[in-house]
C-alpha cells in the first residue's frame, strides 16, 4: 500500500478521503498539511494534520511517501502549480488519485492528477500534471490536456480538442471537437465553446431568469 499525504484540508481533501476508502487499492494517507495560516485542525477523520513546514521531519523524502494535491482552482489553478513546485523542489513525487469508478482509457497520464467518480476519459487522449477532473466529467477520444486544467460535473469535450494549461472547465460547459482551449480560458457553466480561444478569454452562456408575475402553479406542467 502506497503512502499518501493530502496538500490542503477542504472539500476536496474530504473527497479524496472518502473515496479512498472506497477503492479497491487504497493509498495508506498518513497526513494531511497546509500551510501554518490555513490549519485550524490537528486531525481530519483521525488523521494527524502537520505543517507543510515540519512535514519533512515526520516523513523524509526518503521515506517513500508522495502527495496527492487537494488544492481546487482559485487563482486559475496557478496555487495548485506553486504548491506542486514546492513539494517537488522538496524531493518528493506527487501522485495520481483515480477513483474506482472513474473510467480512463488511456495510459498517457502525467502526474498530479484527480479523476473522481464517474469522470470518462476517452481512449487515445493524452493529460499533463496537476489537471482535476470532476464528477461525470467528459474528456471524449484523442484529447490532447496540458497541465493544471479543472473540468466541473459535467463538463463535456468533443474529441480532439486540445486544452492548454491552467483552464477552469465549468459545470455542464460544452466543448465542440476540434477545439483549441488556449491556456488560462475559463469557460463559464453552461457555456457552449465552438470555436478556438484566445488566452485568458472568458466564455459565460446567456443567463437564465426568473419571469416576472409569473407563478409555476400558472404554467401547466
Amino acid at each position: 500500500m502506497k503512502k499518501a499525504i493530502l496538500f490542503g484540508l477542504g472539500t476536496l481533501a474530504e473527497l479524496v478521503l472518502h473515496s479512498n476508502s472506497f477503492h479497491k487499492d487504497p493509498y495508506d494517507i498518513v497526513a494531511l498539511t497546509a500551510d501554518p495560516e490555513f490549519i485550524n485542525i490537528d486531525a481530519l477523520n483521525g488523521i494527524p494534520v502537520i505543517p507543510f513546514k515540519k512535514v519533512r521531519e515526520v516523513f523524509p523524502p526518503e521515506s517513500s511517501v508522495g502527495f496527492i494535491i487537494c488544492v481546487g482552482y482559485k487563482n486559475m489553478n496557478q496555487d495548485r502549480e506553486r504548491i506542486s513546485e514546492r513539494i517537488v523542489q522538496g524531493g518528493y513525487k506527487i501522485l495520481n488519485f483515480i477513483d474506482k469508478q472513474a473510467i480512463i482509457r488511456t495510459h498517457d497520464i502525467g502526474t498530479g492528477n484527480i479523476f473522481l467518480e464517474g469522470c470518462n476519459i476517452g481512449a487515445g487522449s493524452k493529460i499533463g500534471n496537476g489537471n482535476i477532473f470532476y464528477p461525470h466529467s467528459l474528456l471524449a477520444h484523442h484529447c490532447i490536456v496540458g497541465n493544471y486544467n479543472y473540468f466541473a460535473i459535467s463538463s463535456s469535450i468533443g474529441g480532439f480538442t486540445r486544452i492548454s494549461d491552467c483552464c477552469f472547465i465549468g459545470n455542464n460547459a460544452t466543448i465542440r471537437d476540434k477545439c483549441n482551449i488556449a491556456s488560462y480560458t475559463l469557460v463559464g457553466g453552461g457555456a457552449y465553446v465552438n470555436a478556438n480561444t484566445s488566452a485568458y478569454d472568458v466564455v459565460v452562456p446567456e443567463r437564465s431568469h426568473v419571469l416576472e408575475n409569473k407563478s409555476s402553479l400558472q404554467m401547466n406542467l
